[in-house]
C-alpha cells in the first residue's frame, strides 16, 4: 500500500481545471496522494536571431541554455502592448556551453578524492560542474576557468583563462539584442526532474516569456533586463498616413490592407484578429512613429493589442475591445472583436482556493452607489472625442432608482478634445498633438467611486453618449471582490482570460473574473504566478456542489 502511495506521488497531477462552461460549477475534493514534492525546473535559451526569423532556435551545439538562475520576474499586461522580465543568476551559475561541449573538464577536489574528469556536457548534465578553482579544461595542457563580469561592453559574462587557452564562452553569447526564451515547469521525480533538465524542449515545461535583452547589468547578482517581442515594433516607424475617412483595424494590420504594418517585421496577426472592422483612426500618423506608438494610442480608444504567446514559444498580435468597453458581456465571450475571445469554445479555467491559491489579496468592496460616477468617451463624425462624467443627482431628497426619470441624473465636466495641433517640422513632416478643449460644468468627484466607458460607436451624438452611460451606470456593480491572487505555477493563466473563483469556506468569492495582468516570479520562493482580477464580471446562481 505504501509504495502504492509512493508512485501516486510522483506521478505528475492531472489538473482538473479546464472544465465546461457554467453558473454551476462544482468543487473537486483532492485526495491526499494529491499534495505532492514538487521540483523546480527552468530552461532559459539565449541566441542571436538569423534576420527576422524570429522563433527558429539554433540546435543545441550553437544556442547558450542555462538551468539555473537567482529569480525571475515576468510582468505581462493587457493594457501594455510592451511588457518586461528581469533574470537575475548568481555568479557561478552552470551553463550550457554551446561551443566547447566535446571537451573534457576536470570537476571535484583533488583534496578529498572526489574529482574526475569528464566532456563538458555530460559533467554539466550531472551537475558536477563548478566555477571554483577546482573546475579545470583541459585543452595543450591544464588551466582553470572561472566566470566573470565581462566589462567591454559586447555581454554580460566571460571566462577568465590562460592567453594561450580556447574560450568556453563568447561574450556576444549573451549580449544586448540577442533572443531570449524562458520555459518554467515543475518535476515530480527525480527521473523526471533529470529528463526535464536535458531535454531540449519539454511538454511539461510552459514558455513563459520570449522576447529580447535590452539591458545588462554588471553587477552582483548579474542582471538581464527583457523586453517582449514587442521590442520589434518599437523599432519600425510607421509611413505617413494622412486620411480623411475612419480607418479600421484591418486597414493597418491586415496583409491585404491598406498599409500593412506588420509586414517584413515577422509578427503575424492573430487568425481571430484578421478582418477586424473595429473603427481606430482618421486623421494623421506621421513618420517619426513606431507601430508600438500607433497600437498604444489605440488602447485610450479601449483597443488593446497584445502579444499573445503560444505554446510552441512563436508569438502572434492580438487585437480587440477591451472586455469592458461597449457590450462586452455574455460568458464565454465569442464575439471576436472582443479581446476576451475564446476561439469559439466553451471552457473555463476554474481556480480553487483551498487548492490552488498561495495567497490571498483580494479585497471586498462595499460603495454606496450614489457616489458612482461614470466617466465617459466618445467620438463625432468627424473623428473628435469628447468626455463627460454622469453621476447620480446629489439631492438628498433624491432616493429614487429609476434611471429613465427626468432629473435622476447630472452631467458634469464636459470636455471637448480638439483638433491634432501641428508642432515642429521633423525628419521632413510635421508631428501632431491632440489638445483637450476647454472643461465646461466643472464639478470635484474626490468622494465620487469614477470608472470608465468608452462608447464603441463611431459618430455618436452627446445624448447618445449620455444614454450608453446611463445604462452603463445601472448594470456596473460597485459592490464586491477584487484585487489579486497569487497561484502556483503549474496552472497557466494569461491575461484576458476569464477564470472561476471557488472557496467554500468565503462563497462570497465565488464567481468569474477578468484576468487583467499576470505577474509571474520564480526562484528561492518557488514558482508564482500574480493574477490581477480587477472586478467580478458574474456569479455563481447556485452554491457549488462538492464531488
Amino acid at each position: 500500500m505504501a509504495s502504492d502511495l509512493t508512485a501516486l506521488r510522483t506521478q505528475r497531477p492531472d489538473l482538473v481545471q479546464q472544465v465546461e462552461y457554467t453558473l454551476t460549477p462544482k468543487y473537486y475534493q483532492h485526495k491526499a496522494y494529491e499534495d505532492k514534492l514538487a521540483i523546480l525546473v527552468c530552461q532559459i535559451k539565449i541566441w542571436k536571431a538569423n534576420g527576422n526569423d524570429w522563433f527558429s532556435i539554433p540546435s543545441a551545439n550553437q544556442c547558450l541554455t542555462i538551468r539555473e538562475c537567482e529569480s525571475i520576474e515576468v510582468s505581462d499586461s493587457a493594457k501594455n502592448l510592451i511588457n518586461k522580465a528581469v533574470v537575475k543568476f548568481p555568479r557561478g551559475t552552470v551553463i550550457n556551453l554551446s561551443s566547447r561541449k566535446e571537451k573534457d573538464v576536470t570537476s571535484g577536489d583533488k583534496a578529498d578524492s572526489t574529482d574526475k574528469e569528464n566532456t563538458l556536457i555530460t559533467a554539466n548534465n550531472d551537475g558536477d560542474i563548478t566555477t571554483s578553482p577546482t573546475a579545470l579544461f583541459s585543452e595543450d595542457g591544464i588551466s582553470t576557468t572561472s566566470m566573470a563580469a565581462n566589462y567591454d561592453d559586447k555581454g554580460l559574462i566571460d571566462f577568465n583563462r590562460t592567453k594561450n587557452e580556447p574560450a568556453l564562452l563568447s561574450p556576444n553569447d549573451v549580449a544586448v539584442g540577442n533572443r531570449i526564451e524562458i520555459r518554467l515547469g515543475y518535476a515530480y521525480s527525480e527521473t523526471e526532474f533529470k529528463k526535464m533538465n536535458t531535454a531540449d524542449s519539454d511538454p511539461n515545461m510552459d514558455v513563459v516569456f520570449t522576447g529580447f535583452i535590452t539591458a545588462i547589468s554588471v553587477d552582483t547578482p548579474l542582471e538581464l533586463e527583457c523586453t517582449n517581442m514587442a521590442h520589434i515594433l518599437a523599432s519600425v516607424s510607421t509611413p505617413n498616413i494622412s486620411a480623411k475617412a475612419t480607418l479600421m483595424v484591418k486597414d493597418f494590420l491586415d496583409d491585404d490592407g491598406t498599409y500593412h504594418l506588420l509586414q517584413d517585421t515577422g509578427i503575424p496577426l492573430a487568425a481571430a484578429s484578421k478582418g477586424s472592422t473595429i473603427s481606430v483612426s482618421g486623421g494623421s500618423i506621421s513618420n517619426n512613429l513606431t507601430i508600438a506608438d500607433v497600437l498604444t494610442e489605440w488602447s485610450k480608444s479601449g483597443v488593446l493589442c497584445i502579444m499573445e504567446t503560444k505554446s510552441d514559444g512563436s508569438v502572434q498580435l492580438r487585437v480587440g475591445l477591451t472586455y469592458y468597453a461597449g457590450k462586452g458581456d455574455g460568458l464565454p465571450n465569442n464575439d471576436k472583436k472582443y479581446i476576451t475571445y475564446n476561439g469559439g469554445n466553451n471552457s473555463v479555467k476554474l481556480i480553487q482556493f483551498d487548492w490552488d491559491v498561495a495567497h490571498d489579496k483580494l479585497n471586498l468592496k462595499r460603495n454606496d452607489k450614489k457616489y458612482l460616477a461614470v466617466e465617459a468617451q466618445g467620438r463625432t463624425k468627424d473623428n473628435q472625442f469628447f468626455k463627460l462624467t454622469l453621476r447620480k443627482n446629489p439631492n438628498p431628497d433624491d432616493e429614487g432608482w429609476v434611471i429613465d426619470s427626468d432629473g435622476q441624473f447630472q452631467v458634469v465636466n464636459r470636455r471637448k478634445v480638439k483638433d491634432r495641433k501641428k508642432m515642429k517640422f521633423v525628419n521632413g513632416t510635421y508631428s501632431t498633438k491632440r489638445i483637450e478643449g476647454h472643461l465646461t460644468d466643472p464639478a470635484k468627484l474626490d468622494k465620487y467611486h469614477v470608472i470608465q466607458y468608452i462608447s464603441t460607436k463611431v459618430g455618436i451624438t452627446e445624448e447618445e453618449l449620455i444614454e450608453e452611460a446611463k445604462q452603463y451606470w445601472a448594470n456596473y456593480n460597485p459592490n464586491g471582490i477584487s484585487g489579486s491572487i497569487e497561484i502556483f505555477g503549474d496552472l497557466l493563466v494569461r491575461p484576458t482570460d476569464i477564470i472561476g473563483l471557488i472557496d467554500v469556506r468565503q462563497p462570497e468569492k465565488n464567481g468569474y473574473y477578468y484576468v487583467e495582468a499576470v505577474n509571474t516570479t520564480f526562484g528561492m520562493n518557488g514558482y508564482r504566478r500574480e493574477l490581477h482580477i480587477p472586478f467580478k464580471i458574474a456569479t455563481f446562481s447556485k452554491p457549488v456542489q462538492i464531488i
